[in-house]
């Protein structure tokens, strides 16, 4: 939300810890406009591994300015797959709560920038109304990161001992034919 970027903390699967960090986190304003190119560039530095390990980046924004073609190039190369959350631009004031209508009000940016970006890098883009469409946004991002790899050979060998095991039962309960 601002042009400085801080790591609040180390990548961790403790989503508690997450949860508090976020708590935490404390925005500054009055800092200048968001950076997402500069904050694309340096999330992608934190995936210095390789293999087939899923790599995400859940980018949650009130902004969308230009990335830049090399910033996306290296998201792809690195198959690292950006989920944006935008907040504000084109949000029906009347489904926020009165408390926050003023702050989404002022909020106004080019979504189809995050939707770019998503596509591009084989995630997806969610415009971001209240607390309760981001729950449901994150919901389905990160279910969408969950994939089961099948391996089709080892399917095959479990179907032919199936079909071993079904012609054992039916020559034991027929008799040969």
């Amino acid at each position: 939300f601002s042009q400085e970027i801080s790591l609040e903390e180390p990548l961790t699967v403790d989503k508690d810890l997450i949860l508090a960090r976020i708590e935490e986190t404390k925005i500054n304003y009055n800092s200048g406009g968001t950076s997402l190119d500069f904050a694309l560039n340096h999330a992608a530095g934190f995936f210095d591994f390789g293999g087939d390990r899923q790599k995400a980046i859940l980018l949650l924004t009130d902004a969308a300015e230009d990335v830049q073609e090399t910033t996306l190039a290296t998201l792809r190369v690195q198959g690292i797959q950006v989920y944006a959350f935008g907040i504000g631009g084109d949000v029906d004031l009347g489904e926020i709560d009165e408390e926050y209508a003023d702050f989404y009000a002022d909020l106004s940016f080019n979504f189809s920038q995050l939707e770019r970006v998503s596509q591009i890098t084989g995630g997806s883009a969610y415009r971001v109304a209240d607390e309760t469409s981001l729950q449901l946004a994150i919901a389905d991002a990160t279910l969408d990161q969950i994939q089961v790899k099948l391996n089709s050979s080892y399917y095959v060998v479990i179907l032919i001992a199936l079909l071993s095991i079904l012609e054992l039962v039916f020559y034991a309960k027929l008799g040969g034919l």
